[in-house]
């Protein structure tokens, strides 16, 4: 009878004889030991091979890196979805949304410019014509 093996290293499956297991059973992509694998479990976890490595000496397979809980803030294996100590889900609650900006109020537009007055212009004008006026004169009489 032969059972698939998955590799804990690279997630690798392979196909071996269950009646006997020899120790010349290595994985063919990485080459790891695969003697050292125990048979495929059926605990009904959904786990995956990608995240795990078998520690040798050590039983079973071990997660690399943990996660914190949001509730009670217990380290907790990659795989898990509930939290061992507080049996609450692992996924941590989604930050509300920041409230959006104001618009903000549009500007008055300034008040319109007045035309100056022309007036100053037109005595500076008067002034200058008077001046020529009397320049002409002073210079006919003489």
């Amino acid at each position: 009878m032969s059972v698939e093996i998955t590799c804990p290293r690279c997630a690798f499956q392979t196909v071996f004889q269950e009646v006997r297991r020899s120790a010349d059973e290595f994985c063919p992509d990485c080459d790891f030991p695969l003697f050292w694998a125990g048979p495929p479990t059926d605990n009904g976890l959904d786990e995956t091979g990608d995240a795990f490595r078998r520690l040798p000496g050590a039983e079973g397979r071990d997660a690399i890196g943990n996660r914190e809980c949001p509730h009670c803030g217990e380290r907790n294996s990659i795989g898990r979805q509930l939290c061992v100590r507080c049996n609450k889900l692992l996924v941590a609650p989604v930050a509300p949304l920041p409230a959006p900006l104001p618009w903000p109020a549009p500007h008055e537009p300034p008040p319109p410019l007045t035309d100056p007055s022309k007036w100053p212009v037109w005595v500076v004008a008067g002034l200058l014509v008077v001046v020529l006026f009397l320049l002409a004169g002073y210079i006919w009489i003489w």
